[in-house]
């Protein structure tokens, strides 16, 4: 069995379209398992998520007693956001909830696996599940916002959007982490055979960034599908998720055209 981890925002979690359409929830990662019978996939993605919580990520799974990762798949985010937890101890930040194994001390592990998102699809599993944080730094619709919160209780608005200001414009923090990640990402190529990245949306100096051979982003790429927005997104003004007949064109059309597919296909 080869084990593949998935790491990425929204667009990667497979609690897209979103809780208005629970019905609908899907990724593109989901396929993946159904068309190759010989490999698992952990969906490590969650929604508004930044490269520094992608790294932290990265560096748990180099650690991970309980699966070795054959190939680590990461769908980069927005390169302007800067995701943060909110009041939560480090060690409740990533925490490992082993549900085989209830004598496990939940604190001996980094990572969360949860399975509040019921798939129904056979060696595919949903592992993150985060209760307390905020990002900073995205764009809806070309406008810079506070892309995701996540906390029980009620957050001065005014404070965190003098953070946002900070991130998007007077700190390039959140830019700077983004190209260095990408830098050294060929270093964990140490402890995965493969370590692969796309970008879903475009950059902000418009460059490509991934290595698995491809032209385009997502989002350019799938805006020269005619009416992509009616056929292949939620809605005019969602930010680019797409719909299961999105994620099954950008499964079909984009990933397995791609070096993952190369490497899937020879496994």
């Amino acid at each position: 069995m080869k084990y593949v981890a998935v790491i990425g925002c929204s667009f990667t979690a497979h609690d897209q379209p979103g809780h208005r359409y629970p019905e609908k929830w899907n990724s593109w990662s989901q396929y993946i398992p159904q068309d190759f019978p010989d490999v698992e996939v952990h969906n490590y993605a969650c929604s508004a998520m930044a490269c520094n919580y992608f790294d932290v990520i990265l560096k748990g799974l180099v650690n991970f007693k309980h699966y070795k990762y054959d190939a680590v798949i990461i769908q980069l985010s927005s390169s302007t956001r800067w995701s943060l937890p909110l009041d939560t101890p480090v060690e409740d930040y990533m925490r490992y909830n082993d549900f085989w194994n209830t004598e496990i001390d939940p604190l001996e592990d980094l990572l969360v696996v949860e399975h509040e998102i019921p798939t129904n699809i056979p060696r595919y599993k949903h592992m993150i599940d985060l209760s307390s944080l905020i990002t900073f730094g995205g764009n809806v619709n070309g406008k810079a916002n506070i892309t995701g919160i996540r906390h029980k209780d009620v957050l001065d608005t005014d404070q965190l959007q003098y953070l946002n200001n900070l991130v998007q414009g007077g700190l390039p923090l959140a830019s700077i982490f983004y190209y260095n990640f990408i830098k050294t990402l060929p270093m964990y190529e140490k402890y995965f055979d493969k370590v692969f990245y796309y970008s879903h949306l475009p950059t902000s100096d418009n460059t490509v960034s991934n290595n698995i051979g491809r032209e385009l982003d997502i989002i350019p790429w799938i805006e020269k599908f005619p009416k992509y927005i009616d056929r292949f997104t939620n809605a005019p003004d969602d930010p680019g998720h797409l719909n299961s007949t999105g994620n099954k064109l950008l499964y079909n059309d984009y990933i397995m055209k791609s070096a993952i597919g190369d490497w899937l296909n020879d496994q």
